[in-house]
């Protein structure tokens, strides 16, 4: 889905919605040589420690094997 509200998609507390600044997202989009250390995977929305990137428009990236406290991804359930 496009990044915007979605009221059948809802995190663990009934009415949460397009949260932004608890982590810098993972998207699917990500190089593919094979090697770990050097596709280039995006990542959006800034985290907690980053108050200045902390809008839907910071875009960045890490090598598939970076790890991280402040990048994540999101999950969601579909209510029916």
């Amino acid at each position: 889905d496009q990044v915007a509200t979605n009221p059948k998609c809802v995190g663990y507390v009934p009415g949460l919605f397009d949260m932004l600044g608890n982590l810098s997202e993972w998207e699917n989009a990500c190089t593919s040589t094979g090697d770990a250390s050097v596709d280039l995977c995006r990542r959006r929305g800034g985290a907690f420690d980053e108050a200045a990137n902390a809008t839907c428009a910071y875009d960045d990236s890490d090598t598939r094997n970076h790890e991280s406290n402040t990048a994540g991804f999101r999950c969601c359930a579909i209510l029916p």
